[in-house]
């Protein structure tokens, strides 16, 4: 597999996410339940991709903490390194859409509503996705067509440097 390192102004984000690295599209034969939404969509396609934190992004921890958002999906999160994050949003064109931190909030408790709202929301504030020619150089061109979500993911699984343990 082939990572492309895009530059910062590829994307007009929130500044937490400095990078989009790699990314992969999926479908689905049996549909899985997303639970990053209180209406628990049932989806069968989306993407799963690296990103570029910024060093200043909280770790993660149990408390209730903002959700990272692309478009009007809560981005659920694979793998987390102090930089790196590989992500699962239940849309195909999901790069293309506003990437952005949004409400601190459990999950399961914003519906679609709740979170197109507050993708208008960012849109309005100049936010954007990705730029379509980024888009283009770093989504591999293979798709990922699993049975169920453990294909899509293995596909992200170890893309992220481990942090070294505290000495």
């Amino acid at each position: 597999m082939t990572a492309f390192l895009i530059t910062a102004a590829a994307v007009a984000a929130d500044p937490t996410f400095t990078d989009l690295v790699w990314a992969r599209r999926f479908t689905l034969e049996t549909p899985f339940t997303y639970t990053m939404r209180a209406d628990r969509p049932e989806i069968t396609e989306g993407v799963v991709v690296q990103v570029t934190l910024s060093p200043e992004t909280p770790a993660e921890s149990q408390r209730v903490t903002p959700l990272w958002m692309a478009g009007e999906w809560p981005a659920m999160i694979l793998e987390r390194s102090a930089t790196c994050a590989v992500l699962v949003v239940p849309d195909p064109d999901a790069l293309t859409q506003p990437w952005f931190v949004g409400p601190a909030v459990l999950a399961s408790r914003i519906d679609g509503n709740a979170t197109r709202a507050e993708r208008d929301a960012a849109a309005q504030r100049g936010v954007s996705g990705f730029d379509s020619a980024r888009i283009a150089a770093v989504v591999e061109p293979v798709d990922v067509a699993g049975v169920d979500f453990r294909d899509v993911a293995a596909v992200g699984a170890g893309r992220c440097p481990r942090m070294s343990p505290a000495r």
